[in-house]
């Protein structure tokens, strides 16, 4: 899944891969599967409108031997 947040203090509108539409409030967040993250997409993020960002990879759990 990948973090989309809009940076503006507007709302924002961006085609997925699949053809659906993805409506931003200003400010807000959405996730998407991978495969949805469409050109027009990667190309809002270069432009500094909004940022992609993978989800933080889940800490490994450490067991501990108790003696």
């Amino acid at each position: 899944m990948i973090t989309i947040t809009n940076k503006l203090f507007q709302p924002l509108s961006y085609q997925l891969a699949d053809g659906t539409g993805l409506h931003l409030p200003p400010r807000g967040q959405a996730a998407i599967p991978d495969r949805q993250v469409s050109a027009e997409l990667r190309r809002a993020a270069q432009r500094g409108l909004i940022t992609l960002q993978m989800p933080a990879p889940a800490p490994k759990s450490s067991k501990t031997k108790e003696d």
